[in-house]
């Protein structure tokens, strides 16, 4: 199909494709002394994921992108993984958050119909998006009480701070680009660059809902955890004006009603979603 790719077209019986797929990818890669070969894969299975031949190709050039992108080895991972790990040690909670909020965006972005680059480039924005934090004062972050004009100040320097040291990895700029935007709103009243509407990356706005609910739903130092109803309810208030509509929709899409088994009404929980959430502030 190109200089370095091949399709494999296979009728299956009775076997497993993942495991069939497994043992090809193993015949595809060596190793020795100093040197590690490997390979990047996507798949489908038809009629199931693709009606037709070029909608097959396509879904499974996205999965490869997304296999080749989460390789241990590729450099765009390996930075990912220091930085990650670098807001781990700086703070459990926001490295936890960060985890919880690139599971959500990515589903949204998959509920969205992203391109799979995209998808991943969500996901990795997402895990990173409060990178900019690991410079921002314990005692503003954990206040318990309303921060001070000052402090508020500093606290909307994060994302600036985020796009520079995430940047400093070239593979990253376009990561860099979306953290950046993380929290600007559709009405124009965000920060840093008061975007609004589509001037806002649509990973960013996807960002922004996920990062807000996993907040609101998590027990912070300012600010006790809401249920799960009750952070929905706040994100639909603040729909065209925090929030982009359609990335909300896409949201709401992944949660059902279900009895809440402390609450006198309904409330919504995830569906199809674990994630263990952890609010932070900003």
């Amino acid at each position: 199909m190109g200089g370095d790719e091949f399709c494999v077209l296979a009728k299956l019986g009775a076997e497993h494709p993942e495991a069939m797929i497994a043992e090809w990818a193993l015949a595809l890669s060596d190793q020795g002394e100093e040197f590690s070969i490997t390979c990047a894969y996507g798949w489908c299975c038809l009629p199931d994921d693709a009606a037709d031949p070029s909608a097959a190709l396509h879904v499974a050039d996205q999965a490869m992108y997304r296999n080749k992108q989460r390789a241990p080895s590729s450099p765009a991972r390996q930075s990912i993984d220091v930085l990650v790990a670098a807001l781990q040690q700086r703070d459990g909670h926001l490295g936890s958050h960060g985890k919880g909020v690139a599971h959500l965006a990515e589903r949204v972005a998959q509920q969205l119909g992203l391109p799979g680059e995209e998808i991943e480039l969500v996901r990795q924005g997402a895990e990173l998006h409060d990178i900019g934090k690991v410079a921002i004062p314990d005692a503003i972050l954990n206040k318990p009480g309303p921060l001070d004009g000052d402090e508020w100040a500093f606290i909307c320097r994060h994302t600036l701070i985020g796009e520079s040291i995430i940047a400093a990895a070239p593979a990253l700029i376009p990561i860099a680009k979306l953290v950046r935007s993380t929290h600007e709103r559709v009405d124009g009243s965000g920060y840093p660059d008061g975007l609004n509407g589509p001037d806002i990356p649509i990973g960013s706005r996807i960002i922004a809902v996920c990062d807000a609910f996993d907040a609101m739903v998590s027990d912070r130092s300012y600010s006790p955890r809401m249920t799960v109803g009750a952070a929905l309810v706040e994100l639909e208030r603040c729909a065209g004006t925090q929030f982009d509509p359609d990335v909300l929709d896409a949201f709401m899409s992944l949660v059902e009603i279900v009895p809440g088994p402390n609450e006198q009404t309904p409330t919504k929980s995830y569906r199809a979603i674990s994630v263990r959430v952890q609010g932070v502030r900003g």
